[in-house]
C-alpha cells in the first residue's frame, strides 16, 4: 500500500511543495544522483540523462523538469533502488498521506494489547524495518489502533545494516544495552532469510505466519535452507512462549 501510494502521489507532492527547503534537498540529491547514474545507464524513457537535459532551471517549476524527473522517480521504484533521496521523498509523500487522514497504518488486531502487556512485564520492545525510522514512526503514529509509538523503545532502519546479515542484529543487540548479549532478543520476523540472520547473531527468532504472507515452504526453498523455526500466527503467542520459558 505504502510504497505504491508514493509512487502515484510523488509528481503532485512535489508540484504543490516545489520551493520548500525539503523538496529543493531532495531535488538536487535526485539531480546528483542521475549525474552519478548517467555513466552507466542513460538510456530509456525515465533514464538520467532525459532528467538531466530537462533541468534547466532546478529551483523553478518546469514541466518538462517535472515529467521528467517525475520519469526518473518511477523508474528507480520500479528497479527497487535504495536511494536516500527516493526514501526521503516517500517519506515525505506519506507524512501528507497519514496527516489528511487518507493513509492508515495496518496494524494487526492483536498487536497493540500484546504490546501493552510485555511493556507492563518491563520488556523492551523496538522496530526494525527496511522502512526509514520517519517511515516507521509514521506508521505507528497513524495506525488503524490510534497513535502506537508510546510503545516502543527504539527504531532500526537499514543504516545499521541489511536485514539479511548477522552482523546487522549483533549491532542492534549492542544498541539495547543487552547485557548478556544478543541471546536477551526476541526478533520476530516472516522472513525465512531474516530470522536465519537473527539466529546466526545468537539472537533468539520466531517466524510470524500470517495472510499475505510469503508461504513459508516457498521461502525455504527459495533460500535454500533446511533449518527450522519456531513459528506464531498471533502475537498472542509470544506471551504463551515466553510464560513457558520463564
Amino acid at each position: 500500500v505504502l510504497f505504491p501510494y508514493a509512487a502515484k502521489h510523488a509528481r503532485s507532492f512535489l508540484s504543490s511543495t516545489w520551493g520548500s527547503p525539503a523538496t529543493q534537498a531532495v531535488l538536487r540529491e535526485l539531480l546528483t544522483q542521475a549525474q552519478a547514474d548517467a555513466a552507466s545507464d542513460s538510456s530509456g524513457p525515465g533514464g538520467p540523462a532525459q532528467l538531466l537535459e530537462a533541468r534547466a532551471d532546478p529551483v523553478a517549476l518546469d514541466e518538462s523538469l517535472l515529467t521528467a524527473l517525475d520519469l526518473y522517480i518511477q523508474r528507480c521504484i520500479a528497479f527497487d533502488r535504495k536511494l536516500g533521496p527516493l526514501k526521503t521523498l516517500q517519506g515525505l509523500v506519506w507524512r501528507r498521506g497519514y496527516e489528511s487522514g487518507e493513509l492508515r497504518g495496518q496494524v494487526f488486531g492483536d498487536v497493540p494489547g500484546v504490546l501493552r502487556a510485555l511493556r507492563s512485564q518491563g520488556v523492551h520492545c523496538s522496530l526494525y524495518s527496511s522502512g526509514s525510522k520517519q517511515a516507521q514512526r509514521l506508521l505507528f503514529a497513524h495506525s488503524t489502533h490510534g497513535d502506537l509509538t508510546p510503545l516502543f523503545d527504539s527504531y532500526f532502519d537499514t543504516r545499521v545494516g541489511p536485514k539479511t546479515e548477522a552482523s546487522s542484529y549483533a549491532d542492534i543487540a549492542l544498541c539495547l544495552g543487552s547485557v548478556r548479549g544478543p541471546e536477551e532478543v526476541l526478533f520476530v520476523t516472516d522472513a525465512v532469510a531474516e530470522a536465519a540472520a537473527a539466529r546466526a547473531a545468537g539472537m533468539q527468532t520466531l517466524l510470524s505466519i500470517r495472510p499475505g504472507n510469503t508461504p513459508l515452504a516457498a521461502q525455504m526453498q527459495a533460500f535454500g535452507s533446511t533449518a527450522e523455526f519456531p513459528t506464531i500466527s498471533s502475537f498472542e503467542d509470544i506471551e504463551a512462549i515466553m510464560s513457558l520459558d520463564k
